[in-house]
């Protein structure tokens, strides 16, 4: 690397150079006026170049002053930045950051994530919720919790659960005349889809119902919006059991009938191969294993 001026005399010129002033740049960097004075003598006897004209009543830079201020302003400005972004980074290496859906992060994860932070008080937490594929690097997602079967290339992959679907509804449902008792009852309900009609298409035909139009009813793309219509009474959803699991213990849902459809998906825990040894990654998919197998 070529020779460079010393970081204080860059640091002494630069201020010298904004604000047009040895003395205003000594009270920026904290220093007596003759120290800057000194640094800038050193740094134009480096460069064989006056970068300033002493005038009787303060300082102006020279054409080649004014050229070298505006390099030497960008140079700090970039080491100043690449400095702020390692200690970020520096600051951020024990936040912990899982990504997961809304309606999973809801129904499932906050209910026992005090149970991760207890044991492991040393991560702080972050929980990016959405229902779209991140970028793990740009978004420094370290675990994500995704449905699918399993098939992400560039990630490790762990089970976590089979993805099932049962319909769930309010209680009020399920009392008066017309209590439902049977699945065949499904016809004098609203059914609620979570954005297509798929899963009640499978499960109507996985119980053999053919009196029911599975494309009746309201379709809904948030599926906390389609949950709380249930809870409401406006009808009846399909739901993983998992991932409705407190309004299930809270007795906000039911489950009117005990047919359970199995998918061909499930959920996983996922991570970059790279990252896969990472202590903090390798200690919340172990966590979240565990969990999921308490439940079976």
């Amino acid at each position: 690397m070529k020779k460079l001026p010393p970081l204080n005399a860059l640091r002494a010129f630069e201020a010298a150079a904004r604000h047009k002033s040895f003395t205003a740049a000594a009270g920026d960097l904290f220093v007596t006026h003759g120290a800057v004075s000194r640094q800038i003598r050193h740094i134009e006897e480096f460069l064989g170049r006056r970068l300033f004209e002493r005038l009787p009543r303060g300082v102006e830079l020279t054409d080649e002053g004014r050229e070298y201020a505006a390099v030497v302003r960008r140079a700090l400005e970039q080491v100043a930045e690449a400095s702020d972004a390692i200690r970020t980074r520096a600051d951020e290496k024990q936040i912990l950051t899982i990504s997961t859906t809304p309606r999973f992060a809801v129904g499932w994860l906050m209910s026992r994530l005090h149970l991760f932070q207890r044991d492991f008080p040393q991560y702080g937490i972050r929980i990016s919720s959405t229902t779209r594929l991140v970028n793990f690097e740009r978004e420094r997602i370290d675990v994500a919790i995704r449905y699918g079967r399993g098939n992400w290339p560039g990630l490790s992959v762990t089970r976590l659960f089979d993805h099932e679907e049962v319909p769930v509804c309010a209680p009020a449902l399920l009392e008066g005349p017309d209590a439902l008792q049977f699945p065949e009852d499904l016809a004098r309900v609203r059914l609620l889809h979570d954005g297509s009609y798929q899963y009640w298409r499978s499960w109507l035909d996985f119980a053999g119902i053919d009196n029911v139009d599975p494309h009746e009813g309201w379709v809904m793309d948030d599926p906390n919006v389609l949950f709380q219509a249930a809870i409401q009474g406006q009808g009846v959803a399909l739901a993983n059991p998992r991932t409705v699991e407190t309004e299930l213990r809270d007795g906000k849902l039911v489950q009117p009938f005990d047919l359970v459809l199995a998918t061909d998906v499930a959920a996983y825990a996922v991570c970059p191969e790279q990252n896969a040894d990472d202590p903090k990654v390798r200690a919340v998919i172990e966590w979240l294993v565990a969990q999921a197998e308490a439940q079976e």
